[in-house]
């Protein structure tokens, strides 16, 4: 079960860290409008139960972004509705359910769109009208779903580039469907906004200056007075 979330700074790598108190979800979709038949559940979603969207919560213009959609499929036919399920949060503001669509024509697989991402920093929990649920949380930063953002979340975007991944659903962190070098300078400007960048240190080598979120540059870089004289660009 989870509980509302509190969001502090740490002092050791300037680090954000995410506790989890035990209150319970607050309900926000409406209540269950009929029993599922006994024999048909919940086989899989997409994203899987358990998902961490670690991307930006804001696009260029500011606008609000995140998972706002997923697909399930059941053990059998279902004749799916928008108060099929109920959708419970850790705190924040509860997305509902908007629309429902059969994906296919046994009517097994089912896309589900809210009316909006589910909220920053917390929990959301979907509860099928059997009781199956499944959780997805939104931890804008923690690339590696160990709740924390860190340097750790930097270190495990380079080692996912260095591997050619396609995984934008972890890795994307722009948002453009697209893996590569601008979703690790998307990363390191978004773990500044939350962090602060009062509370990361400024690298040099080369002409190129960067933030941390470490208590050190490491090597071959060399730690100047912050503010970087210029952000990805020469002193």
């Amino acid at each position: 079960m989870f509980g509302t979330s509190v969001w502090r700074h740490g002092a050791i790598y300037g680090v954000v860290v995410v506790l989890w108190s035990m209150n319970g979800f607050s309900t926000g979709a409406s209540a269950y409008a009929e029993e599922a038949p006994e024999d048909v559940g919940i086989e899989v979603t997409e994203p899987e139960d358990g998902y961490i969207d670690p991307r930006e919560n804001r696009d260029r213009d500011g606008n609000a972004v995140g998972l706002n959609e997923f697909t399930v499929r059941f053990s059998g036919p279902v004749e799916l509705k928008v108060s099929s399920f109920t959708v419970d949060v850790t705190g924040g503001r509860p997305p509902q359910i908007a629309a429902v669509e059969p994906l296919t024509q046994d009517r097994t697989s089912w896309r589900v769109r809210l009316d909006g991402p589910i909220p920053v920093g917390e929990s959301t929990q979907f509860v099928f009208t059997n009781g199956d649920a499944f959780v997805y949380t939104f931890h804008p930063g923690d690339v590696n779903g160990d709740g924390v953002v860190s340097a750790q979340d930097q270190i495990a975007l380079l080692e996912a580039l260095d591997s050619s991944t396609d995984d934008v659903s972890r890795y994307d962190i722009n948002r453009d469907d697209t893996v590569d070098a601008e979703d690790y300078e998307t990363l390191v400007s978004l773990h500044e906004r939350v962090v602060g960048v009062d509370q990361a240190v400024c690298c040099y080598f080369l002409g190129m200056c960067d933030y941390y979120l470490l208590e050190a540059c490491p090597p071959p870089t060399v730690q100047i007075d912050c503010p970087c004289p210029g952000w990805g660009s020469g002193s």
